[in-house]
C-alpha cells in the first residue's frame, strides 16, 4: 500500500515518504486494536430525543443493542436546561410536552437519563450549546430569567448596528 503525501516547496509539489507515513499509519492503526476496549463508542443524542421517560427508555435500549456505551447528551439548548438547574430556566418546548403528555412538570430528563445509563453501565457526558440562545424564528422566552430577556444587552449585534434577533436576519448569539 502506498500513500501518495505532496509538500509544497520552492513553487512546485513533488512527492515524498509516503511509504514511510502509510507504515506510520499502519502502526498506528494496528495500536489502536490493543486499546479498542478503551475508545468510546458513542452516540450524540439531541434534545428531542430525551424529554419524556419513554424517549429516555428508547435511547437507552438502542445505545444497549447497537454497543454504543457512551451517550453525549444535550442539556442546554436556546439559553434554557433541560434539567434543573439554579442557574438557567427550564427549557419551555420540554415544559409544553411535558404538560402536554400529562407528566409532572417538575420532571427531570437528565436525572431520569443518568440513573438509566447507570443502570445500563453507560458513560453519560452532558453536551452544553452555549452561545446560541434563541432562535429569531420561534417564540421569545417568556421566563424572566432567559439570557434574551434577563441581559438583552448582552446579545450580538448585526452589522447594521441592530441586535440580533430583533430586526434582523439570524438568530440571537451571546
Amino acid at each position: 500500500m502506498e500513500v501518495n503525501v505532496w509538500s509544497h516547496e520552492g513553487g512546485s509539489m513533488r512527492r515524498n515518504g509516503g511509504r514511510l507515513l502509510c507504515a506510520v499509519v499502519l502502526l498506528l492503526i494496528g495500536s489502536a486494536g490493543l486499546l479498542a476496549s478503551e475508545i468510546p463508542v458513542g452516540a450524540w443524542v439531541p434534545r428531542w430525543l430525551i424529554e419524556t421517560p419513554a424517549e429516555i427508555d428508547a435511547v437507552i435500549q438502542t445505545a444497549v443493542e447497537t454497543g454504543i456505551d457512551t451517550l453525549y447528551v444535550q442539556i442546554v439548548v436556546l439559553g434554557s436546561a433541560l434539567y434543573d438547574s439554579k442557574l438557567l430556566p427550564r427549557c419551555e418546548r420540554l415544559l409544553q410536552k411535558l404538560a402536554a403528555a400529562g407528566i409532572d412538570v417538575a420532571f427531570d430528563p437528565f436525572e431520569y437519563l443518568l440513573n438509566r445509563s447507570a443502570e445500563h453501565g453507560l458513560r453519560v457526558v452532558p453536551w452544553v450549546n452555549t452561545f446560541l440562545v434563541w432562535r429569531r424564528a420561534g417564540p421569545k422566552p417568556i421566563d424572566p430569567r432567559h439570557v434574551v430577556n434577563a441581559h438583552p444587552e448582552w446579545i450580538t449585534y448585526h452589522v447594521s448596528g441592530v441586535r440580533m434577533g430583533e430586526e434582523t436576519e439570524g438568530s440571537p448569539y451571546i
